[in-house]
This record gives structure tokens, C-alpha cells and sequence, in this order.
């Protein structure tokens, strides 16, 4: 209920205020909205940060797409950017195989292990990327919602301006500035 009362009482007191500081505090506003909109735009578009790890054990999970004939003599040619050497082939001359099903295994050699940690290591930056942009969003509505708060305590503040709308000029110390504006 209380955000309520805060909406009216900005909203009256943005109703009292003069045409043209209006239009200057709609201009700022629609200033603050687009520079918003604009880092958000900025970050999603932002280059990948990369990040190394410390090799580790694991389990490998390698996957091998080829095409071919399959002979009995057990040599087959079969295309595939993995590298290595065949170890057992699955299949024999004249089965039908559907996507998905295991045909040969490939024992990979030391440019297919490297390729291989080099599509870990891309999957990896890619989830660090994703990482930083969440953070660097939190980071852009704390930004926004600090702002935010600070035009709304300044809108609201009555220092600025005494309750029949002139201005306040106690805390000045220009007499020429007051007598011009009242």
C-alpha cells in the first residue's frame, strides 16, 4: 500500500511542478531509461572473457559422426574430424544403422585429445561468459535502482522548494538569484 502513496505523491507533485521542468525531468528520465537500455545491449554484445583451469581427471565424453561403407575385411573409410585410430567397429557390411548408433570406436591420438580439451575449455568460457553478463546486469539494475532512488529523494525533497512552489533561497548566498527569481 505504502509504494501507492509514494506513486501518488510523486505523481502530484510532478503535476504541480512548471511546464518546463517537465519536460526537463522527462528528459532526463527518458535519458537514464536509454542509457540503461544501452549498457544492457552494450554487455550482451560484450567479447568473452577467457579463463583458464587446472587440468584435471575426468571422464571424457567424446562424440564421432562418419559416413562410409563398412567392409568385411574391416577397413572402412569413414569421415570425421576426430583423429586417432580405430580400435573395434561395431557394425558389418550391409547393416542398416540409424543416427545415434554406435559404429566404431576411435581411440583418439594426441590432436584429438587436444581438440578435445580445446571444446571443453570453449564450453567452459562460454558458461564463464554467461557468468559475467548475469553479473554485469545485477550490477547495471543496483546501478538503476540507486539512481532511481536518488532523483526520487530529490523530487521529493522540499529543500529546493517552498510549499507555494517558489523557490527556496535560505541556503543561498546569492541575494541577485533570488530577487530574479521571485
Amino acid at each position: 500500500m505504502k509504494i501507492f502513496q509514494v506513486i501518488s505523491a510523486v505523481k502530484n507533485k510532478f503535476l504541480k511542478t512548471s511546464f518546463w521542468k517537465k519536460i526537463i525531468i522527462l528528459l532526463l528520465s527518458g535519458s537514464l531509461g536509454g542509457f540503461i537500455t544501452f549498457k544492457i545491449k552494450i554487455s550482451q554484445n560484450a567479447k568473452p572473457l577467457y579463463q583458464t583451469a587446472q587440468a584435471e581427471k575426468g571422464t571424457l565424453v567424446v562424440s564421432v559422426s562418419g559416413s562410409g561403407n563398412v567392409s568385411t575385411t574391416n577397413s572402412a573409410s569413414v569421415s570425421t574430424q576426430a583423429t586417432g585410430v580405430i580400435s573395434e567397429v561395431f557394425v558389418k557390411d550391409g547393416d542398416q544403422v540409424k543416427t545415434g548408433d554406435k559404429i566404431a570406436e576411435i581411440e583418439l591420438d594426441l590432436q584429438g585429445i587436444q581438440r578435445t580439451f580445446k571444446s571443453l575449455a570453449n564450453y567452459q568460457n562460454a558458461k564463464n561468459t554467461l557468468n559475467t553478463a548475469r553479473a554485469n546486469l545485477y550490477t547495471t539494475q543496483s546501478d538503476m535502482f540507486t539512481n532511481w532512488d536518488m532523483f526520487y529523494e530529490l523530487a521529493t525533497n522540499s529543500t529546493y522548494q517552498n510549499a507555494d512552489g517558489t523557490p527556496t533561497c535560505k541556503n543561498l548566498d546569492w541575494e541577485v538569484v533570488c530577487t530574479t527569481l521571485e
